[in-house]
This record gives C-alpha cells, structure tokens and sequence, in this order.
C-alpha cells in the first residue's frame, strides 16, 4: 500500500513541477518585457538615478554641497533626517549663520 501512496505523491509532484515551470518562465519572461519597456521609454537623463552605489546620505550631502538655490539647501537639509546629513553639520551651521535675517 505505501508503494502504491509513494507513487502516486511522486506523479502529483511531476505533473506539479511540470506546470510551475512554464508559469515561472512566463512570469519572468513578462518582468522583462516590461523593464526593457519601461527603461525605453523614460527620460534618459533619468536612467543614471537606477545605477549606482551612492548611498542616501551621501547623495544629501553631495546636494547640500552642490546646490546654488537656498530653498533647496534648506530642503536637502532640513527635511531629510538629522543622520543623513550628519556629515555636512559644521557646514549647515555657517550656512544657516551666513544667510539668517
């Protein structure tokens, strides 16, 4: 009897296995069309924001440095966390001390 069971879950499993795969690779193949679509049809000023290995405090701070408009240093520093900008403190003291009415 347990030949019989062990047999049965073993075909059960096969015919399993044999309609996962088809669906795995359809659903791969799909995420690929539409990433190929979508990186197509952007901006490619854009397309650099996807690649790279600058972190989220980095990227505050190297604005912080790099912006000339005083509404946007204000924004990169004061509305991302105290953490992300950490790096540039000394500088946002005497930015702030430079251009306070």
């Amino acid at each position: 009897m347990q030949v019989n069971e062990t047999q049965h879950l073993s075909e059960v499993l096969r015919k399993k296995q044999k309609n996962l795969t088809p669906n795995l690779l359809r659903s791969f193949g799909s995420w690929l069309v539409l990433d190929v679509v979508f990186f197509c049809t952007i901006d490619p000023g854009y397309l650099g924001t996807f690649f790279g290995t600058k972190m989220g405090p980095q990227h505050a701070c190297e604005l912080f440095k790099t912006i000339e408009d005083k509404e946007s240093r204000f924004f990169e520093v004061f509305y991302n966390g105290m953490s992300y900008t950490k790096a540039v403190h000394r500088e946002v003291k005497e930015w702030v001390r430079s251009n306070i009415n």
